[in-house]
């Protein structure tokens, strides 16, 4: 057989192969299509199909949002934390249960203010009556005392998540800078003349620098891993 004959079997066993997964590509997205048609209204069976499908890349994802509320409070509970009963905001110490600012510990072993808890830290059950958007941003700062400290525990929860729901990428964002730069930004404000908004942030530049230094100088402090 001559090297044209070789070539051409070798071609003609690529386009076989090719169509038969292409085949076998078209057969398995028809039997998947069938099986979410059958479970559509089964929301048990649903959860656990959408589960386990193959997924993408989650981005843009800011870590201490991708947290659950029940989590913040069990680090709460362990890190001997309070929390405000009337906002449900986790709360340095010192804690006084008389003056509405219990323990962490205290909150979790009541199932009423732990429930409510939950639904004040995040948008599960969020009355109907307030706007979700001004909800959502309103917990980042109910949970902010124990998120900036146990950012190794979310980045393990939140990809350990992401692995049983086997999305294949995380880009996660976190700042921190310990809120320096929405302290600067508030102290800023806007204006929409944009001569007077550069001015504004000229006017920081001697700040900014010196924290960028001490930043610096605090990474460079730290062991490498």
């Amino acid at each position: 057989m001559g090297r044209t004959g070789g070539k051409q079997i070798v071609l003609l066993f690529v386009v076989l192969f090719a169509v038969r997964a292409f085949g076998a590509g078209d057969a398995n997205e028809a039997a998947t299509a069938a099986r979410l048609a059958a479970i559509r209204n089964q929301p048990l069976a649903l959860e656990a199909f959408l589960r386990e499908m193959p997924k993408g890349g989650d981005l843009h994802n800011h870590l201490s949002g991708a947290i659950y509320a029940e989590s913040y409070l069990r680090w709460a509970v362990e890190d001997k934390l309070c929390v405000v009963v009337a906002t449900f905001t986790i709360a340095n110490p010192p804690c006084d249960s008389g003056a509405g600012k219990p323990l962490a510990s205290a909150v979790v072993d009541d199932a009423n203010l732990y429930n409510q808890a939950i639904d004040g830290l995040s948008m599960r059950n969020w009355p109907t009556n307030l706007n979700g958007h001004d909800h959502f941003f309103q917990t980042f700062a109910k949970f902010g005392v124990v998120s900036g400290s146990r950012v190794g525990d979310e980045i393990a929860e939140v990809t350990s998540r992401a692995a049983a729901e086997h999305v294949s990428y995380l880009e996660l964002m976190v700042t921190p800078d310990g809120g320096v730069s929405t302290r600067l930004g508030r102290q800023a404000g806007w204006t929409p003349d944009f001569a007077q908004m550069r001015a504004k942030l000229l006017a920081m530049t001697d700040e900014i620098r010196a924290f960028i230094k001490e930043h610096d100088a605090e990474l460079k402090a730290k062991p490498e891993a």
